[in-house]
């Protein structure tokens, strides 16, 4: 005796190709939109930062390009969706050749873009630890930045008769009137002014 199926419940059936189409393009959405974000990305990148070698200037064009398929692909899938589903309604077709190609691009597109993307902040990166290095040893050689702005301070105690007297600027008047001893005639002039 042989093993009868039981009935299949349509209304089931129905929810469970509602929810596979439903997820079906929920992962074209998602990668339109990871891919609309990586091309944000770059684009911040680029502009901040900058390549720092033709190698990663190159890695931004491949990655930018690779993201910009994905966008174009998954906006000509969503066309293609609709175009597909009236042909199963009508019964026309049940596969489409160039949306399976489309979805296998879009997928591939976006992650080489993600891959390159990866790419380009490992040599960044690298690069901007090489250049941190080498700022540290050229300032390990000499004498750091802040030695070398002060450098010669020493001399100031050194520097004698040129800022012999130094002291006096803040004693007033009472102390240039001690040293008219020392003037030749300036100091006269000051007091004849005062007497005017």
């Amino acid at each position: 005796m042989a093993d009868q199926h039981p009935p299949r419940d349509e209304a089931l059936i129905a929810t469970l190709r509602e929810a596979w189409v439903s997820t079906r393009m929920e992962k074209d959405k998602t990668l339109l939109a990871l891919a609309t974000g990586g091309i944000g990305l770059l684009t911040t990148l680029s502009t901040t930062v900058g390549p720092a070698s033709k190698t990663e200037l190159a890695l931004y064009v491949v990655a930018g390009l690779s993201f910009g398929i994905a966008v174009v692909v998954a906006v000509m899938i969503f066309d293609r969706n609709s175009v597909h589903i009236e042909h199963v309604l009508n019964n026309a077709a049940t596969e489409d050749k160039p949306l399976k190609w489309m979805d296998r691009t879009l997928l591939a597109s976006f992650l080489l873009g993600l891959i390159l993307t990866g790419a380009m902040a490992f040599t960044s990166g690298r690069a901007h630890l090489r250049k941190a290095d080498k700022v540290s040893n050229e300032s390990k050689e000499g004498a750091a930045p802040e030695q070398r702005s002060l450098n010669g301070i020493g001399a100031i105690g050194n520097a004698g008769a040129s800022l012999n007297g130094v002291g006096k600027l803040g004693q007033g008047s009472g102390g240039a009137g001690t040293n008219t001893g020392q003037g030749s005639g300036s100091g006269g002039g000051t007091q004849e002014g005062d007497k005017k």
